[in-house]
């Protein structure tokens, strides 16, 4: 559905319907979040646990919005006398159905807004994986890391120390070392560099026994343009550097026939 500044009215309470999904797609500052508000309070009046309700968001300062906004509504719900606006006496009516169910169940959700569980996705998935991880061989708990090109890096040098193995990994590692120069330190840079951008390529890597053709045409795309590169790069000092070649073989050849010779 779609939210305008006129006439939404009948949308945003169809909205609120606990018992169905929606898609709401409206401009900013029309009023999404606090359609979101207003839905998780009427959710809260249906519940037999307030945990029983999942709002996920992208970034921390969304979810701590989202939050502050229901504890508010809560709050102000406490107060007998309703708002003036008919939007905020929406808000008002369904955050006091909540507080009435809160003390019915004796939820404290005042006393105690964390265990409304608004959080962001990858609050969410750690979550997940902490529950798990004794089940697991991990063994351990995750926390987000502020710094990621540090994993970055030490992923790349752990796959550098293979080269030495014996397998497909250690060869095709060779074949990209000898490719930079045997630079282990930029081969490091560059293999940091693709993990931090893995969401771009990492699923057509899947797909590439399906896309053949499409990667060879990027890979003779490739070659074209760097001996494209060369060429130009070259171009100003063809005529020396011929001159220089002629020479040098002539040198080493000592034969005056030979096939190095007739260079052009």
């Amino acid at each position: 559905m779609q939210l305008d500044d006129k006439n939404d009215c009948d949308p945003r309470i169809k909205a609120l319907e606990s018992m169905s999904g929606c898609i709401v797609s409206a401009p900013a500052g029309s009023g999404k979040t606090g359609l979101l508000t207003q839905r998780f309070l009427r959710l809260l009046s249906y519940v037999n646990n307030p945990e029983e309700i999942l709002c996920i968001t992208f970034t921390r300062k969304a979810a701590s919005e989202m939050s502050n906004r229901i504890y508010h509504a809560l709050k102000r719900a406490e107060n007998p006398e309703p708002p003036e606006k008919n939007h905020e006496r929406l808000t008002w009516g369904l955050a006091r159905d909540a507080l009435k169910k809160s003390k019915k169940m004796n939820w404290q959700l005042t006393e105690l807004p964390e265990r409304l569980r608004i959080q962001t996705i990858d609050g969410f998935t750690r979550n997940i994986s902490n529950q798990f991880c004794l089940e697991t061989t991990l063994r351990s708990s995750f926390e987000p890391c502020e710094q990621p090109e540090t994993l970055y890096r030490l992923a790349a040098r752990n796959l550098l120390d293979q080269l030495d193995d014996v397998g497909e990994t250690s060869n095709q590692l060779k074949i990209l070392i000898s490719h930079l120069g045997n630079n282990f330190a930029l081969c490091e840079k560059h293999l940091s560099h693709l993990l931090q951008s893995r969401e771009q390529w990492l699923p057509m890597i899947f797909q590439a026994s399906k896309r053949k053709n499409y990667f060879q045409q990027v890979l003779n795309k490739i070659v074209f343009e760097s001996l494209s590169k060369l060429k130009d790069l070259l171009e100003p000092v063809t005529n020396d550097f011929l001159h220089v070649t002629k020479a040098s073989a002539f040198h080493l050849s000592g034969k005056p026939n030979c096939p190095i010779l007739s260079l052009e």
